[in-house]
């Protein structure tokens, strides 16, 4: 889903720690 790009680009930088 395009969802998770688009929450990944605005808090990519926030969730960079999370997401990884």
């Amino acid at each position: 889903m395009p969802s998770d790009k688009v929450i990944k680009a605005m808090f990519g930088q926030a969730t960079d720690v999370s997401g990884k």
